[in-house]
């Protein structure tokens, strides 16, 4: 089974997380990166300063096979420095996902399935193959962490940390979705929902998708890092932030 990953976002400590990614190892994927040339975390009341110049050749030496496409972010959105606002964060988002899939079709390689997968994400992906190969046959649905749900009467909110699921449903999602979408919550939800597919969860006894948003206060954590570490250390980090 052939297997398309597409990494996307700003590359914060991405040459950290991947070492968490064993699924590299255990399934046969081409990887496609789309992220930015400049990555900046901070958050004061830590004491955390994390300014990084990211190139093509950088990525390579981590993932010497990849399809990589590096922008400059102000090239395309004049609102380029980090926003707390999904409004203006999402268009962004949306833009990696459709470098990804440009770059998927220019390879011309046919997927059984596609992974997308943030810069950020902690991962444990393991699901046995013949469960993979019969969960990419599925063409009503996405899978991902969570269900689609309603947050409260009038708003839909989707877990949008990983989603896979069969190729050709994941590729017409993603080259459907409004580069103006301006929400990854609610908005995406309902775009998800307009292409007649859902959102499952991996059932148990099938395998394991978890992932913790990794953050540089997790690097404290050193050789003892676990998922639940790194989670704790990501609402450490948000509490801490948004009190700035």
């Amino acid at each position: 089974m052939k297997i398309a990953l597409l990494i996307y976002g700003e590359f914060r400590e991405f040459d950290t997380v991947v070492k968490s990614w064993d699924f590299l190892k255990k399934y046969d994927c081409d990887i496609y990166i789309s992220t930015w040339d400049y990555s900046f975390q901070e958050n004061k009341n830590l004491g955390y300063r994390r300014e990084r110049f990211i190139t093509k050749e950088m990525i390579q030496e981590i993932l010497p096979d990849a399809k990589i496409i590096v922008s400059k972010e102000s090239d395309y959105f004049k609102d380029y420095h980090w926003e707390h606002d999904l409004k203006k964060r999402t268009p962004k988002v949306v833009f990696h996902w459709k470098n990804c899939i440009k770059m998927m079709k220019e390879s011309g390689v046919k997927y059984d399935l596609m992974i997308l997968n943030r810069t950020d994400n902690y991962t444990i992906f393991d699901i046995e193959l013949n469960h993979l190969k019969e969960m990419s046959k599925k063409k009503d649905r996405l899978y991902g962490l969570d269900y689609i749900y309603l947050s409260n009467p009038n708003t839909y909110h989707l877990v949008d940390l990983i989603l896979f699921g069969n190729y050709d449903t994941m590729y017409n999602m993603i080259d459907k979705c409004p580069p103006d979408l301006d929400g990854i919550h609610h908005e995406f939800s309902l775009h998800i929902i307009s292409c007649n597919i859902f959102v499952d969860v991996v059932e148990l006894g099938v395998g394991e998708v978890s992932v913790g948003v990794f953050r540089p206060n997790s690097l404290e954590i050193g050789e003892d890092i676990n998922i639940n570490k790194v989670v704790q250390r990501h609402i450490i980090w948000e509490q801490t932030r948004l009190k700035e």
